[in-house]
């Protein structure tokens, strides 16, 4: 019997509530509504770009893409950031590559920004697996973040005129690591094609950023929850 062909596109998409720092280097936290979306498959003509292994990436060496949105920063919701520029929503696109088994997986993804930043950011980690019970699985592990000039003065530099107008010492960061810390992920398996999906995560700022007059006033320790439910939807 022949085998079934994978679709030619297949992704993960559903909503999802955020637990996480008003914007990178603050000390208050913010609830809001988010979204899961997770490229499964897909195929052009007879290239396969992405493949996956349901919500997880296929055991071998790969690509995969990445995305990611960091909310606008307001000193209107943020009076400790008054005579700082307010900063829009950014996404962030790109890929990475990995080498997955079915005990750990390691990783490492470059993004650009699309929108709200024209930097360089990216993130490198270890996840070990673990299978408690039927349709449960958990990856955790250590990671570090790091990013260009660019991105590391739009999210934790201090302008001259800005230092007149808030305060704050005048920083200029430089490229390199900003964050070290650890993720928990869980995704449960109702069926093959429905799935909840959580996380928890903490990253300490370092380097520039850790030495940062925003994150100085704020907290160098960053703390995020997710918790959402999500949809495979598949088109052959």
């Amino acid at each position: 019997m022949a085998l079934a062909e994978s679709p030619r596109l297949a992704f993960g998409l559903g909503p999802q509530a955020v637990i996480a720092p008003s914007y990178p280097g603050a000390d208050s936290y913010t609830a809001r509504p988010g979204a899961i979306f997770q490229l499964q498959n897909l195929r052009l003509g007879g290239v396969t770009l992405s493949e996956s292994d349901g919500w997880f990436d296929r055991d071998g060496t790969g690509f995969r893409g990445s995305l990611r949105v960091l909310s606008a920063r307001k000193a209107s919701d943020n009076p400790e950031l008054q005579g700082l520029e307010d900063l829009s929503t950014a996404l962030e696109l790109g890929g990475g590559i990995y080498h997955k088994t079915r005990e750990f997986q390691i990783y490492l993804d470059l993004r650009h920004g699309v929108t709200g930043h024209r930097g360089w950011v990216g993130e490198a980690g270890i996840d070990m697996f673990l299978r408690p019970v039927d349709g449960l699985t958990l990856a955790a592990g250590p990671r570090v973040g790091f990013a260009d000039g660019g991105y590391m003065r739009q999210y934790f530099g201090v302008t001259g005129a800005e230092s007149a107008d808030s305060g704050l010492a005048a920083f200029t960061p430089g490229s390199g690591f900003h964050s070290a810390g650890v993720g928990l992920r869980a995704v449960y398996e109702l069926n093959q094609d429905w799935a909840i999906l959580g996380s928890v995560g903490y990253d300490r700022l370092i380097g520039d950023a850790g030495r940062s007059p925003i994150a100085r006033q704020g907290s160098r320790d960053q703390f995020s929850v997710t918790l959402g439910v999500a949809r495979v939807l598949r088109l052959h």
